[in-house]
Parts: C-alpha cells; structure tokens; sequence
C-alpha cells in the first residue's frame, strides 16, 4: 500500500462489519464487508482496475457490475482502456469506504482542468461587472489573497473548488469587490481631513469608537478581510470612495500595502476609545474556524456552547477537509478581543473538536 492510511481508514471503517469471502480467478482471497458489490471488488484488487471497469463475471457468468458478491463465489473483472472512467452513480452502489474514496478521488483529479477553466470563465464575467481592475496581474493578485484567506494552498485550488461547486461563485462576490477596494487606493484630490468628516451611504458613524489621525468621532467602516476589534491594534487606511476603513495592523493587506510605494501615504494612525473598549454590547463581527470530526451532533454542542454564553450567530458555512474531518467558518457578534476570546477558549474545550481560531 503507498499510503498506509488509505488501507487503515476503510479498515476502520469496515471492520466490524459481516465479512464476504470472494475468490479471484487465480484463486486467492479477497475478504469484503456483507452486501459489497463487483464494483468494490475490482477497487480492492486496484484503482486502475476499477477506474477501467466494464464488465463482471460470477462463476463464469456475466453478471451487472453492481451485483452483491457472496462468500465462495469466483469473481473476474472485465476492463478496458477505452473505457472514461467510473461512473458517478456507482457511488450508490459500492459499500467499501475504499472503492467510495478511489471513485471520488478519480472525479476531483481528472476533471480538475475542466474546472479550472469553467472557474476561470466565471470569474472572468464577474470581474468585467466591476469597476477598477483591469490588468491580469491585479486579477491575478485579487484571487490568490482570496485563496490564502479561504486556506486554498493555490489560486488553481480555489478555481477546482468553484468548478465542482466546493465554493460558490456568490460567496466570493463581495471578498473580490473588497480586494478591488484595496487596489484601487483614491483619489488624491480628497484631503486627509474630508475623507475622515464626509459622510457617504456605506459609512457607519463611530462616535466615540475610533481614533484616527488624532481626531475624534470620525466616519469610518471596519474591513471585512481581518474584522478588526476593540484590543486589537488597528490601522486607518483612505479608500477610493468609501471613506477611511479600519483594519487590524497585522492584516495581510495593511502588510501588502505598507510595503507598496504608491499605498503608503494612504495608511493613518488609530486607537480605539476607552468608550468602545469598555462596551457592554456585542456589536462587532468575528469569524471563527473551527476543525472537528464530523459527527451527528457538532452543530449542535456549537450552538449549545453559543446560546449559554449568549453569542449571535450571523452565519456559517462548511467544508470537509478530509473523509473525517470538516472546517466550519462562522461569523459572530463579539464585543472586544476579551469576548471573542472567552468564545474560542469555551469552543476548544467541546468534544471532537481539534481546533478553534480567529480568521
């Protein structure tokens, strides 16, 4: 086996199950659980002979590939190389862990150039409906930012996932605009001192939250890339068109930025207000991810653990990380980094959860 793990999580999976005991025609034995299928005998004896699978034999006999195999029987795969591959509704029929991965494995790699490319077109269209970024390179910097925050380990990654419906076209709408939002830095006509008191549709008035360039009661709006919040060192940076926007200083677009020439000047000093520190109601967005084993009652111990400690929840979507594991992204309602805090230290201590942290 080149990965042990490929032979131990269908073992584990199957190996309290009732056993079957099938010959090949050579005469050896294959050992299945109760109720598996010619498909997921040719997955056993190896992944090339079920992805080339066109025909069984039981006894000699033609029989339909999805026939449940009994103890003593001959089994003998027909395959093909012309043959395109497993079909999807084989999943339906297979009842080893190990036929249903190789089967899911074959569809992600093979099609995964066809993904691409149907993720490219789209995102394409969706980048000409927008203003303010034209070039490649700026394309191309907006969708690996985009990759990096979603934990895609490549923009091609990301793209496979939107083409097989891992990640929708819409979730990622508003996380493009506000990359564009970045880029495109303002326009220089605006003093620094108009850009903080004018008021525009899309501003939040902060009175006496944030402090930025030494003034006071200033219009500003948090950034949805880092979720800035009270406790957290913050940085102001001027917009194009959308006044001041606060981020966390550590926030990997405030790193980008400081480091580009033509940004720079657009980044201003700001501190939180003893008044926002100390407030009581839980006005701020958070995300958190959570990484657990995917079991039956998850959601619910989570929004158990939420509801005692009195914490809204605005959204939540999810992803498997593996055939055990799952990433849950939430957004809530926190107070301040003492809040969020106390949220993520209660959420570590649930059962099968592995780990919790802030985005």
């Amino acid at each position: 086996v080149a990965d042990p793990d490929d032979f131990i999580r269908p073992l584990n999976i199957d190996i309290f199950q009732d056993e079957t005991f099938v010959f090949t025609p050579k005469g050896d034995v294959v050992n299945l659980p109760a109720g598996a299928t010619g498909i997921d005998f040719a997955y056993a004896i190896h992944t090339e002979v079920g992805n080339k699978m066109v025909g069984l034999k039981i006894n000699g006999t033609i029989a339909p590939i999805d026939t449940a195999l009994e103890t003593g029987q001959i089994v003998e795969v027909i395959t093909s190389n012309a043959t395109r591959g497993p079909k999807r509704n084989w999943l339906n029929s297979v009842k080893t862990s190990e036929a249903r991965n190789k089967i899911r494995q074959w569809y992600k790699k093979e099609q995964r150039e066809e993904n691409i490319l149907y993720a490219k077109s789209e995102v394409d269209k969706m980048f000409r409906k927008l203003k303010g970024t034209q070039s490649e390179d700026e394309r191309n910097e907006v969708l690996s930012n985009i990759a990096k925050r979603e934990r895609f380990n490549s923009t091609d990654e990301l793209l496979n996932a939107i083409g097989y419906g891992g990640v929708s076209l819409s979730k990622i709408t508003q996380k493009i605009k506000l990359e564009i939002d970045r880029i495109n830095v303002g326009d220089t006509t605006q003093t620094t001192k108009q850009v903080l008191t004018e008021s525009t549709g899309d501003l939040t008035n902060l009175t006496g939250g944030v402090i930025v360039d030494e003034l006071d009661n200033c219009k500003v709006k948090y950034a949805k890339c880092c979720n800035p919040l009270p406790g957290d060192s913050i940085i102001g940076f001027i917009t194009r068109g959308h006044g001041i926007s606060i981020h966390k200083y550590t926030c990997s677009n405030v790193v980008a930025g400081l480091a580009n020439l033509e940004t720079r000047d657009r980044f201003l000093s700001a501190s939180w207000t003893k008044k926002s520190l100390e407030a009581v109601v839980a006005s701020f967005e958070s995300q958190i991810n959570i990484v657990s084993f995917n079991t039956v009652h998850l959601l619910a111990d989570i929004s158990n653990a939420l509801a005692d400690m009195h914490v809204g929840v605005l959204s939540i979507s999810s992803r498997m990380i593996d055939e055990d594991h799952i990433l849950l992204i939430m957004t809530v309602k926190t107070r301040n980094t003492e809040h969020l805090n106390s949220i993520v230290s209660k959420l570590k201590r649930l059962p099968d959860i592995t780990r919790v942290t802030r985005a």
